[in-house]
Order: structure tokens, then sequence, then C-alpha cells
């Protein structure tokens, strides 16, 4: 009916903490891409992904894989997904509606419906129950046979079972189990002999526009684990949803690492890749978890949390979306084409926008904005946030823009040499500084007309930036006593 957009990533539930980073996938019919086709660059062959590589390194029995799909902006999103809940919607308006949407609107997303599937209860062969209220027709299921030939080319043979894995791509792929075999032992013994199987997902949770928070994330989990009236509060759409899960082999066709680096064997360079989905590393360290880098790494995340524009004078900002963009300087068009594309493409781009929250002056960011850092990074570069009103009205009129940016606010990626990682609480301008704003972080640039501050300056925006580097460690006094050599042009 309308184009969705689909990601997937690991999170543990126990340790409340995101596992792994976003794996985009886009499983649209090519009528549905040529809807969107005139908002999007050409798409890059490393977009079209529909297989991935999870590295499950931490206790399984308390990781769930969270699918999570948007889909274009529509304006409300009740009123939006509002046709998805009913048995006798009218697929011609929803259609129509879509087409429209997509014109105007093509290059903006809406929170749309999630899933979420406990991996214990795969591994051991278990039913999976997604809690929803759909009838017993629409429960999740498993198929142990008809996967077995379809994923023949991932299966690890028999006479590796028992061995670690032999290439070293650009995840460490050793067995890191030792840490939680001995009070798992039953799950070690599932993953040892783990059959592949194709697990069907046959309803979603609708996306409550005020429960996008990683917190209210987490509580669905735990009521997933244990499950809990609270998930019939939830509302269900039907789907579809088929994911071939096995254990994955030695050597994989056409590879990608997290940098997008082919690995071999990769024979034709025009085939759908696999991509190698990286872990986050854990909040507490754990000696048996270590590992060095084997290969050259520089990525950062950003992950915009939080805005509050309640006390924002001027023209209005209720339909909010940030642009994330690495800047090398204060012009346009010294944006850095270093942000990974999602699905079906660009394979770098200049900026990213999140989701647009509705008629929404306080609203709640889900997006993760990944990144190749320059290797040799100055203080010059830095991070911009745009702030922008999207218009969802369907008249618009002449003259009237789209976006109106509402506020702009920053962050040097270096702070005395190292990285500007961990979370931040800025303030926001509602117009663009001065030239050489960027070399002055936001706690220092002062009061007053050079820098219009909104709501006095307070702290209204929060962001969390992480690192995973080879170049930059993330202990500070290695950082500090590290030598540094300035290279002049």
């Amino acid at each position: 009916v309308e184009p969705i957009f689909a990601s997937m990533a690991l999170y543990d539930a126990r340790e409340k903490r995101k596992v792994s980073e976003n794996f985009h996938f886009d499983m649209n019919s090519e009528a549905m891409k040529k809807l969107i086709s005139g908002q999007s660059h050409v798409a890059d062959i490393s977009t079209y992904a529909r297989s991935c590589v999870f590295d499950i390194s931490s206790q399984p029995g308390d990781l769930f894989l969270v699918v999570k799909l948007e889909k274009v902006l529509q304006g409300d999103m009740n009123e939006a997904i509002e046709p998805y809940l009913k048995e006798d919607r009218n697929v011609e308006k929803v259609r129509s509606a879509a087409v429209d949407a997509c014109k105007r609107l093509g290059r903006y997303r809406m929170p749309f419906c999630w899933t979420a599937i406990e991996l214990a209860k795969i591994f051991r062969g278990l039913p999976i129950d997604t809690g929803s209220d759909v009838d017993s027709t629409g429960s999740n299921s498993l198929d142990r046979k008809s996967s077995s030939s379809n994923l023949e080319a991932w299966k690890r043979p028999e006479k590796d079972k028992g061995n670690s894995l032999s290439r070293r791509g650009s995840l460490d792929r050793k067995d890191k189990r030792s840490s939680w075999a001995a009070s798992e032992s039953d799950l070690t013994t599932s993953l040892d002999n783990f059959p592949p199987v194709t697990l069907t997902v046959s309803s979603f949770f609708k996306q409550e526009g005020d429960k996008l928070k990683d917190d209210d994330l987490y509580k669905h989990l735990q009521d997933l684990k244990k499950p809990s009236p609270k998930l019939k509060q939830l509302k269900s759409i039907k789907g579809s949803l088929k994911l071939d899960i096995c254990v994955a082999g030695d050597s994989i066709k056409h590879c990608l690492t997290p940098e997008l680096a082919k690995l071999k064997p990769y024979p034709d360079p025009m085939a759908r890749p696999c991509k190698e989905i990286l872990n986050f590393p854990p909040r507490t360290k754990d000696s048996t978890q270590e590992n060095p880098h084997y290969q050259f790494r520089n990525l950062l995340y950003v992950f915009p949390k939080e805005l509050n524009f309640s006390n924002r004078s001027g023209e209005r900002a209720r339909n909010i979306a940030v642009k994330v963009q690495l800047m090398e300087g204060e012009l346009e068009d010294h944006a850095l084409p270093v942000i990974f594309g999602k699905s079906n493409t660009a394979e770098f781009s200049r900026e990213v926008l999140t989701a647009v929250a509705y008629h929404n002056k306080t609203p709640d960011f889900y997006e993760e904005v990944k990144m190749k850092l320059p290797s040799n990074l100055r203080d010059h570069h830095y991070l911009l946030f745009t702030f922008y009103h999207v218009t969802c009205k369907g008249q618009v009129r002449e003259g009237e823009r789209l976006e109106t940016p509402v506020g702009y606010t920053w962050i040097p990626i270096l702070d005395k040499g190292s990285l500007a990682t961990g979370e931040h609480n800025l303030p926001v301008t509602s117009e663009l500084p001065p030239a050489g704003f960027s070399f002055i972080s936001t706690d220092k640039a002062p009061p007053g007309p050079t820098f219009k501050w909104i709501d006095n300056k307070k702290c209204i925006f929060n962001v969390h930036i992480e690192a995973i580097s080879s170049v930059h460690t993330e202990t500070e006094k290695l950082d500090v006593s590290s030598p540094r050599r300035r290279v002049s042009n």
C-alpha cells in the first residue's frame, strides 16, 4: 500500500542497553520505491542488504531482536496508523493518501510500529509470543523444515561447530561465551547445535507517540519476558515479516564490514550484500570481552534524545525534525559526506533527518546516526544540529516552505584533544550564530544579543555520542598522555 522502512538491532533487557548498531533493510517493491524516487539519491548497492551477521557476545537469555518500522510522514500519527488497526479499511483511500504524502513529504519519516523477538526462545525452539491481542492464528511461528534449504550457504559445517571461527573479519568472531556459558549451559548447547529456522512475524505493536524513549522500550521488553497484562493495552497491527535465522559460517559470500569494506569471497561486485553488525561496548568493562582492534576503525554514533521547545517564542515549531551533520567549516557546503546510508539510498550522505514528531513541542527521538570520522580531526570539526518545523498540511501556499529552521545547536568534536563522547545537554539558538561560533562550546558561548538563545540559554536538547575507534582511546589518561602531532597544510 505504501513504502515501509525497516531496521533491527539487538537490545539487552536486563542491562537496559542497546547491544548493537542498527541494521537497515528495505523490503519495498519497485512500485513502492518509485513513489519516493524523486526524494532520494541514486541508491548504492551497499544499501540493498537484506541479510546481516549479529555477534552474540553477551548473555543471550536477556537479548531481544527489536524490529522498528517507519513510514512516510502523513501528519497525525494516530490518524495515519488508524486504518491499519481496522479489518475493513478502505485500501484505495489509504493508498491515495500515501501517494499524496510521498509526493509532498517523501523525505520525511514518522514512527509506525515495532516488534521484539526473545532470542533465547528461538535458540531453545520455544513458541514465540509477542503478547499482542491478535487471535491464535495470527501468532508468530517457527518453521525448522522449510528454512534449512534456504540457508545452506550460511550454515556452519558440522566439522566446525566446536571450533572458533577461523576468519578475522571486522568483527572479532571468536567464541565469547566463556563469561556466561556456565550460567546458561542449556543455551550454549542450543547454540552449538542450532539448526536454521524461519521465524514468521505476523503482528506488530503500534508505536505510541509518547512512548519513544529507550526506557519505554525496556519496560515493554521486560513485559514480554514475563508476559504481563500491560501488553494487552498495546494496539496490534497485522503484517508479515519472515526472518531466516542460522549460525553464521566461517565464510560468507558478499559480506561487508561495518565500514563497508568487502570481505573475501566477494565474486560478484553487484550482488546483494550481507552486512556485519557492530556491537557497542558494554557499560561495565569485562576482561573476558576485551579484544584488540584487528583493523582501522573510526566510527561515531550520534543519538538525539529529547528536545523542549515549550517556552520557545516566535513562529510555530511543533512538527519537529532534527537534521544532523558533521561539519568542517561554517558554510553550507562544509558538511562532510560521512553519514552512512540506511536502505535503498546513497552509500554516504551529508545529512540525516530524524523522524518527525507531529504537534509536539517536547518530542523524544530514537534516531541512530552512524558516521565515518575523518582520520585527521581538527578543532574546526563539529556536529551541527538544525531543528525544523515541517509543514504537513495538504495545501501549501506559494512561497511557503515545507521545512522552516527553528533552532540550532552544535558540539565541537574535539574537547581538549579527546572525542566529545557521552551525554550532552545543550542550549539552542533561534538563529545561526555569527562566524567563529563552531570553535566555542555552547556552555562557554556568552549570553546576550550575539547568540540568540531560546529560553534564556536553558539546556533544552539532549544528545548522546558514542565512538568505536582504534584511533581515539576511551581511556582519558591514555588519551591525554598520548603525543599529538600538529600537521600544517
